[in-house]
């Protein structure tokens, strides 16, 4: 079993806001608010759908190089993923894409006010040619502004319930009125264009399935503010619905051709559809998932360059603290220094000494000292010339401080 979204209406906590007992107004602001979301996602471009198949899971949606067709790819999850933090990137998608859009220009004596229940005066009725007829959208004065852009769905029925005003099962005619103003210096124009929604590619289960009312709905979605006028003074609802958006707004028009104008649309509407899969409740459908679990990934150059590093600076703090080490200190009256002092006398009394007495000792030196070649039969305390000047030891021939001028050792350093 997997966890897929509902993608069968817009649902609103937890509800279908086109059930027939919910308010149409919902489902419409439902669907234009989820596209206003598109300006927060990632988008990628792709050429072919093997690109889109190839590409990393940051792509919220995809557009093609020319903007002129725009994709969403759903995801699945594991039931056990709770927060849907794992998805699955199926092989299922749906497009949404412009038709030919078309342009005109109403004269300047073809605008003109009229009323409506929202009061005298309050409704904008541009008059335009069609072709070899003549058509005319009213725009409610609260929706147009100078140096701006107002799309507008023009039907009698909500979208999802539309048919006059459709351009297939899955298009909707979409109206976008460009106003003149102060600072683009441009006149008004009116552009037209069909939007279709694709239906859902590979799908393997009707849970996948978006269907025509709600494909008709995010068509739509970039004019559609759930609420309905009555620019006639008809007592039925005219589900005419009205968007503003100022200069300076990403769905801005200036200085766009008919298409481009088209591509905003069905971007806008790809939005919809995005919000509506990753906001939505979710369904279980039989399928088959990896069981959630975890994978461990090891990049070796950066594993090589740390164990290098460390490494590196144990070797460093080793030579350093040797370095640091190399000279010791040694107390004057230790037992190292006293036999590094007595070494040269000691020794020659052999392997014998190491059974005598200190007095013994002392005696064998003496009498070591007296027998030796050359020796003056004493062994004392004084002073020597030295290579690096006067030494300081105990050893035979020493000048004793008693023979030194006033009984005293000369200052200076000894080596």
């Amino acid at each position: 079993m997997v966890s897929v979204p509902r993608v069968d209406c817009y649902y609103n906590d937890g509800v279908c806001t086109t059930a027939p007992d919910q308010p149409p107004e919902i489902a419409q602001n439902e669907a234009h608010a989820y596209g206003e979301l598109t300006q927060g996602l990632e988008g990628c471009p792709y050429t072919t759908d093997e690109d889109i198949f190839s590409s990393s899971q940051d792509c919220q949606y995809f557009s093609s190089n020319n903007r002129q067709e725009f994709a969403y790819r759903f995801a699945e999850y594991n039931t056990r993923d709770r927060r849907r933090a794992y998805p699955y990137q199926t092989q299922r998608l749906i497009k949404t894409s412009p038709g030919q859009c078309y342009q005109y220009t109403p004269r300047e004596n073809d605008i003109y006010f009229t009323d409506s229940r929202d009061g005298p005066q309050s409704m904008v009725v541009h008059r335009f040619p069609n072709g070899t007829d003549e058509d005319l959208i009213a725009v409610s004065r609260s929706k147009t502004a100078f140096d701006s852009t107002t799309y507008a769905y023009i039907g009698i029925q909500a979208p999802q319930n539309a048919s006059a005003i459709a351009c297939g099962p899955r298009c909707i005619w979409v109206y976008a009125i460009r106003f003149n103003g102060t600072v683009t210096k441009r006149g008004t124009d009116i552009f037209k264009c069909p939007i279709t929604v694709s239906t859902v590619t590979n799908t393997a289960d009707p849970a996948h399935t978006v269907p025509d009312n709600t494909a008709r709905m995010a068509a739509a979605s970039i004019a559609l503010t759930g609420r309905y006028t009555n620019p006639i003074g008809d007592p039925m609802k005219h589900w005419q619905q009205y968007q503003l958006y100022p200069y300076g707004s990403y769905w801005e028009t200036d200085n766009l051709t008919p298409q481009q104008i088209g591509s905003r649309m069905a971007e806008f509407a790809i939005g919809s559809l995005t919000g509506m899969a990753t906001l939505n409740k979710h369904t279980t459908i039989p399928g088959t998932l990896p069981t959630l679990g975890f994978h461990l990934s090891v990049k070796w150059r950066y594993v090589v360059a740390l164990m290098s590093c460390i490494v590196g600076v144990h070797c460093f703090l080793v030579g350093l603290i040797v370095y640091i080490a190399r000279p010791v200190a040694i107390p004057g009256d230790s037992n190292l220094v006293t036999a590094r002092l007595l070494q040269g006398m000691v020794g020659k009394i052999g392997e014998k000494g190491g059974l005598l007495k200190g007095k013994e000792i002392a005696d064998a030196i003496q009498r070591e000292a007296s027998g030796s070649a050359g020796g003056r039969g004493s062994v004392g305390y004084g002073i020597r010339d030295g290579k690096e000047g006067m030494v300081l030891e105990v050893g035979e021939g020493m000048v004793r401080r008693k023979e030194l001028p006033r009984g005293k050792f000369p200052e200076g350093e000894y080596a």
